[in-house]
């Protein structure tokens, strides 16, 4: 099982109750995690391209647990990089939000104040 498959494990685990948020968002920041981009990504994260989706006038990052999650996303963003979770905080867009395997069942969002409280951490 990869690291992206354990977490969208404990996501499941989490909406049935049997995990805290807490530890569902710990797994997330430990997890490498794939971000789709509009662009190749270069050094530093040049190029970086995310894509990003409204929610009620909030910008939220696609992210992915597994390359095959992407699905749709990937007619939108050809690139991708993988990145752990903690290091992905480090570059998001100032003021987004997260969105985790957008389109399927088990997912979850982190609105920016969560974003900006795990950066505090």
């Amino acid at each position: 099982m990869t690291s992206g498959e354990a977490l969208q494990q404990l996501v499941r685990e989490g909406m049935a109750g049997r995990a805290t948020g807490a530890q569902v968002v710990e797994a997330l920041l430990a997890t490498e995690l794939v971000v789709p981009s509009g662009a190749p990504v270069g050094p530093d994260f040049a190029g970086f391209v995310p894509v990003l989706y409204d929610r009620d006038g909030t910008q939220m990052l696609a992210v992915f647990t597994t390359f095959d999650r992407v699905g749709q996303v990937a007619t939108l963003a050809r690139y991708a990089l993988t990145i752990v979770g903690r290091e992905l905080l480090r570059i998001m867009p100032p003021g987004a939000g997260l969105v985790l395997d957008p389109g399927h069942s088990e997912g979850f969002e982190l609105l920016p104040d969560a974003i900006d409280r795990l950066r505090a951490d």
